[in-house]
């Protein structure tokens, strides 16, 4: 919003929260800018802003709901679609489909998933009349975006202030029509369906951690919306740049585009394997709120994961071994990409041994080697595949999958030792396998440097820190034996 240029084609909240956080540190003239391109229209007049109402334009006054209260503009650029008949009450048709539409999220988000609802604004100074979330309708296809929340909350932290708690009162923008060309591939319906489930979470979000690491946010916020509108998948997009079509990327990398959003698919895996309440319990275990565990992105996710039983480590294993046969695993996953082979081998009478090779993984990344059955093969032939990777405290995984001639897949996990050392045996006749797929994985969550004052230079990753098990070799030797 705002003329700002986010990184992906949807919103500017993350780009607006991170300049609300470092507007405290600006000089005179810079938060006077900050100001401008933070504030509620129609407050700011500028020519420059697409969120203020143009010359002869005026603020309606709002429809409310029980949570909710949508702003809008008449006449104008801004002006949401005139069409009033149902009913011929002075309240344009598209307000009232807002209205209903932010209210049904806000049911499904807050009632039935049990999030936080998002605070009260009553304490701003330009709060919309009370303290009810405001949604405002402007022209914002020029800006190339869907819509954002912003947060003008005021006990809005600064980053490097300390004693602060993080939970703050939000208001967001969205289009007036979803009608412009950049909107095309879903109805206008559609488009407001999932930009309101996406927004009003964020807004949820500042209700626990107004300053949470960009990549949870952005990548719940996606995954929320085919939890709250299913039909309009429209979050599938975003798999083209995703740990799914590149797993060598880490889960957590922020900057650039649109990785973060692909990422949403690392919470769809969780949701389904364990219920979709796991993103909720990882939302309260990064709650900055006075009282709150305020863990950061992946802390929050390995103890909500350790309150199941489970871990990190195996749980993100068996995640890149899904991502490479999407359509057995995910109940939608005929439609996602499988991840990709980075080498194949065929073994075989002429060659019977791959020798020793290996790569290097960064953390929370994965790699994928094929080997399929050469034409001497027997039928009775068997594949032995060793692995050789870092010391176990640095989470190294690996899983086997043989593929069967049938198209049935089985999964087989190693049992590395503490020296990331580990073995399986398993059939290789030509003609009952197809292939065996080794997935190597370096499910490392352990960072150094979290946080670094201003006006130190953070890291694009979790916490801002450094992460200490990149780089570490996973070699590999299969042999027919």
């Amino acid at each position: 919003m705002h003329g700002a240029r986010p990184g992906a084609p949807r919103d500017a909240t993350l780009a607006l929260r991170d300049l609300a956080l470092r507007a405290g540190s600006l000089g005179p003239a810079g938060q006077q800018a900050a100001g401008q391109l933070l504030s509620r229209p129609p407050d700011d007049t500028s020519a420059s802003d697409v969120s203020s109402w143009p010359d002869g334009e005026d603020p309606s006054s709002p429809d409310c709901g029980a949570d909710i209260c949508v702003h809008w503009a008449a006449p104008g650029s801004d002006a949401p679609p005139a069409v009033d008949t149902s009913p011929a009450d002075g309240i344009p048709d598209w307000v009232e489909t807002v209205l209903q539409t932010a209210e049904q999220v806000w049911n499904a988000e807050v009632d039935t998933m049990g999030y936080r609802p998002p605070l009260p604004d009553t304490g701003s100074t330009d709060n919309g009349g009370d303290g009810r979330l405001d949604v405002y309708l402007n022209d914002l296809a020029p800006s190339n975006l869907y819509g954002a929340c912003v947060s003008d909350d005021p006990k809005l932290p600064t980053l490097g202030q300390p004693g602060v708690t993080w939970d703050v009162s939000a208001w967001c923008e969205i289009d007036n029509d979803y009608t412009d060309p950049i909107y095309a591939g879903l109805t206008p319906t559609q488009n407001l369906e999932v930009t309101l489930a996406h927004e009003l979470f964020h807004a949820v979000q500042f209700g626990y951690d107004f300053g949470e690491d960009s990549w949870l946010m952005e990548s719940t916020a996606t995954w929320i919306e085919d939890e709250v509108y299913d039909p309009v998948n429209d979050n599938r997009r975003y798999l083209s740049t995703s740990p799914m079509t590149a797993p060598w990327v880490p889960l957590d990398r922020t900057r650039g585009c649109c990785f973060q959003y692909g990422a949403w698919i690392w919470f769809r895996y969780l949701s389904e394997r364990m219920g979709p309440s796991i993103v909720r319990e990882v939302w309260e275990r990064a709650d900055g709120a006075a009282g709150g565990p305020d863990d950061y992105s992946a802390q929050a996710i390995v103890h909500a994961l350790h309150a199941h039983g489970t871990s990190f480590r195996d749980q993100f294993g068996d995640f890149a071994a899904w991502n490479r046969i999407p359509a057995l695993r995910y109940s939608e996953g005929r439609h996602y990409p499988a991840a990709p082979i980075a080498a194949s081998y065929r073994l075989g009478a002429a060659r019977t041994s791959t020798g020793w090779l290996g790569t290097a993984l960064k953390h929370m990344s994965s790699v994928y080697l094929a080997f399929r059955p050469g034409r001497s093969d027997g039928r009775r032939a068997h594949l032995t595949v060793q692995v050789d990777g870092p010391p176990r405290v640095t989470a190294p995984q690996a899983r086997l999958l043989v593929v069967h001639a049938s198209g049935a897949v089985t999964m087989h996990g190693f049992d590395l030792d503490r020296d990331g050392r580990g073995s399986l045996r398993v059939g290789f006749g030509r003609g009952r396998i197809a292939r065996v797929v080794l997935v190597m994985t370096n499910a490392s969550t352990r960072f150094a440097n979290c946080f670094p004052p201003p006006p130190a230079a953070a890291t694009q990753y979790s916490c801002g820190g450094v992460p200490v098990d990149d780089g570490g070799r996973y070699s590999f030797r299969a042999r027919i034996r």
